[in-house]
């Protein structure tokens, strides 16, 4: 796909929600559901979809979303996803992106489906298609603004190093399409694949480790510890413990209302059934739940992460668990003290061989960055060993200042 066919898909998605969502009008019904949210701003919502002001939803609309019920969300959908076609390209981030590509990224099945029925249970065929193919095309533009780049590889370089925007995105869209949307799209519903050929090249060289029996030791010592954890873990209980999706209706200041609402979608019976996709797109969640819901969700997050962290599956990613690390680090006086009272002995011992594990992590990163394909810069003697040292400060150093503030008298 070219330019000029990209933005003649995005000006005909336009029409077509324009034609599907029609003359659907506010009424009272609806200015009374969202009045309570919104107070005087409600007034400025105008009586046509079409009216509603693009500054309208990126400054007063832009988590409303979350909290509209069926009619209500019927009402408004169309104003979001046309505001999010005319600006997504702009170069400019605002929440409200992250809110329209949350909402409609959930899915719908038997056991949430008394949340997800207040949101999509009044849209027509013709609307739901008409979602479904927005679905599609933000998954087909994840594809196209990829191959803009000027060389892939370079590009996954630095995505290894962070930056996951598009490969998590179209998987983001592409799982919920599978999940539930794709259905409305019938035969046609084709959804071109994420272009890997950069990416396998790199796993392929990544996993070149010159010593193969290093290789097969540190498996064996990732499989020991996920096994370790699914032990020592194996009974804890959330109990009223803060909820994933609750953590996360938490962080964007939400009422008890919908915190009651997102703590329904979180109907497992134990951690270890936890979904890894669930724990991957609530990165911050860990920052907002309390002793009960960190002791809980702790093995889950650390068994996931071992379980991505050298994977070759297109997609995987092991950035969500940044804050886990931070509150790890700070468990005296810090956010994640009050866990420290409800781990085990032997739980306490389980996360210091986690932890430790990072410095086996951290050298067979190293050996397989040593074959990684190099620019002339840096084939360079002083470059490589600048690298080492860079490399040293930024895995081992962190690792180690956990192990001596506190987890290291475990072990």
């Amino acid at each position: 796909m070219n330019r000029e066919e990209y933005e003649a898909k995005k000006t005909a998605l336009i029409e077509e929600i324009d034609r599907a969502f029609g003359e659907l009008r506010c009424d009272e019904e609806i200015l009374e559901g969202i009045k309570e949210r919104l107070q005087e701003h409600v007034l400025e919502v105008g009586e046509h979809w079409r009216d509603i002001p693009d500054d309208w939803l990126e400054r007063e609309g832009h988590d409303l979303l979350f909290y509209l019920e069926a009619r209500s969300f019927r009402f408004f959908i169309p104003a979001y996803l046309r505001w999010f076609l005319r600006f997504m390209d702009n170069d400019i981030y605002d929440l409200t992106f992250d809110i329209v590509r949350g909402v409609l990224t959930m899915y719908r099945d038997e056991e949430r489906e008394d949340f997800l029925l207040l949101k999509y249970n009044l849209l027509s065929e013709a609307q739901n298609e008409i979602v479904a193919c927005f679905l599609r095309f933000q998954c087909e533009r994840m594809i196209f603004l990829y191959e803009q780049e000027e060389d892939p590889a370079n590009d996954v370089f630095e995505g290894y190093r962070g930056n996951y925007g598009y490969k998590n995105t179209y998987y983001q869209f592409k799982w919920a399409l599978d999940k539930y949307w794709g259905r409305f799209l019938g035969s046609e519903f084709v959804v071109g694949e994420f272009p890997y050929v950069a990416e396998r090249r790199l796993w392929r060289q990544m996993w070149k480790v010159p010593d193969e029996e290093k290789r097969k030791v540190y498996e064996a010592k990732k499989r020991a510890l996920i096994e370790e954890i699914e032990r020592v873990f194996d009974r804890v209980e959330r109990g009223d413990g803060v909820t994933l999706f609750e953590s996360a209706v938490i962080d964007d200041y939400g009422d008890e209302e919908a915190r009651a609402k997102a703590r329904l979608l979180d109907n497992e019976a134990r951690w270890q059934d936890v979904p890894d996709e669930n724990i991957i797109s609530h990165v911050e969640s860990p920052l907002f739940m309390d002793a009960k819901g960190l002791h809980y969700y702790l093995p889950a997050y650390m068994r996931c992460y071992l379980r991505r962290v050298d994977s070759e599956i297109e997609g995987d990613s092991t950035n969500f668990f940044g804050p886990m690390n931070y509150l790890l680090s700070n468990t005296e006086g810090g956010p994640s003290s009050d866990i420290v009272e409800l781990l085990s002995l032997e739980q306490k011992r389980t996360i210091a061989r986690f932890i430790q594990f990072g410095h086996d992590e951290a050298d067979f990163w190293m050996e397989r960055r040593k074959i990684m394909p190099r620019s002339a810069e840096e084939d360079d003697e002083d470059y490589e060993d600048e690298e080492e040292e860079t490399l040293e400060e930024r895995l081992h150093k962190p690792i180690q200042q956990r192990l001596d503030a506190y987890w290291g008298q475990f072990l």
